[in-house]
């Protein structure tokens, strides 16, 4: 990504068109990609500043298919699409790092909106991991059926192993539901 102008716009933009860029690429390779903000040097009366470094890394552990000639004109629009990109890549990044709870957020945001069985089924874990105190029966039913017993007012043990264990299988669950989704989006650029 090139910037011809080092206004503070022109960096903003090249910036939201690197973090498109690594979303979609985090996408397509199953595998979270990330990137460093832009090193630029200014000219102030003749004299050079330097901001903060600039690095972008992608390593592509199989072959892609990539087409590239609509590229440019997808990351440069602003769609929900790029919200879902950025909230997969953020979901991948999480359950690379065990941090089901995050991973579980995260995913479930892309079916948030949707009226489907599988947002429906999610809404109860996605609360239980998103609130500090259970206080909503439906919540505390919900959640019985991925094995997790809890009580009114009680809180979500995160250090449990068994709920550990529960997290780490709902979260790759529900990536499994979204990623397909995400996909499909895609293929209809």
């Amino acid at each position: 990504i090139k910037v011809l102008n080092t206004d503070d716009q022109s960096i903003k933009n090249a910036t939201e068109l690197a973090n498109r860029f690594t979303n979609y690429l985090s996408i397509i390779t199953r595998i979270p990609v990330s990137h460093k903000r832009p090193r630029i040097r200014k000219t102030q009366g003749g004299k050079y500043t330097n901001t903060i470094s600039f690095s972008i890394g992608a390593v592509l552990v199989k072959p892609q298919d990539l087409d590239v000639s609509q590229l440019y004109a997808f990351l440069s629009s602003d769609s929900r699409l790029h919200q879902h990109l950025n909230q997969a890549q953020t979901g991948l990044k999480a359950l690379l790092d065990n941090n089901f709870t995050e991973a579980i957020k995260s995913f479930y945001m892309i079916i948030e909106k949707q009226k489907s069985p599988e947002s429906t089924q999610y809404l109860p874990l996605r609360n239980a991991v998103s609130h500090e105190e259970l206080d909503y029966s439906s919540t505390i039913n919900g959640i019985a059926a991925f094995g997790i017993t809890m009580k009114k007012g009680e809180h979500l043990n995160f250090n449990d192993p068994d709920i550990q264990n529960i997290l780490e299988r709902e979260a790759k669950n529900l990536m499994n539901i979204v990623l397909p989704i995400v996909d499909n989006e895609l293929r209809n650029i």
